[in-house]
């Protein structure tokens, strides 16, 4: 999601930028994101826009130090069991865009601490992932 919200902030010359910090594992070490590796391929060519930054794995010192500059931080995940990095975030008086799954519904509030994005989810409120 983040990586096509640069392409449309490019697309509708808007100046935005995206600090990305992934691991962005497909796969066995990724137990729930999709297992076919050309479903990213799009995403990582992405990587590269002109308005992204992409950091792969930093220290949560620095990725706090990213948090606390930015205007919004971004969950978009197809499991988490809790979303410490949204804590962390709204801990920095940043907002946070997530994925209504897990957790996270129970304290992300849209428009007073962030914006949940209402998507299908099966009865353990997990988002059923792409193969």
């Amino acid at each position: 999601m983040t990586l096509r919200m640069a392409e449309l902030a490019i697309e509708q010359k808007l100046p935005m930028s995206f600090d990305i910090v992934s691991k962005f594992e497909v796969g066995p070490a990724s137990w729930t994101d999709p297992t076919d590796p050309s479903y990213f391929a799009r995403y990582r060519a992405a990587l590269s826009l002109p308005n992204v930054r992409y950091h792969g794995s930093l220290p949560n010192a620095s990725v706090l130090a990213l948090v606390r500059q930015a205007h919004f931080a971004i969950l978009t995940t197809f499991s988490d069991t809790f979303g410490f990095n949204a804590i962390e975030a709204m801990a920095n008086f940043t907002p946070v865009i997530a994925t209504a799954q897990g957790a996270l519904p129970e304290f992300i509030r849209d428009d007073v601490n962030g914006a949940l994005l209402d998507l299908d989810v099966d009865e353990l409120g997990e988002l059923d992932a792409p193969s």
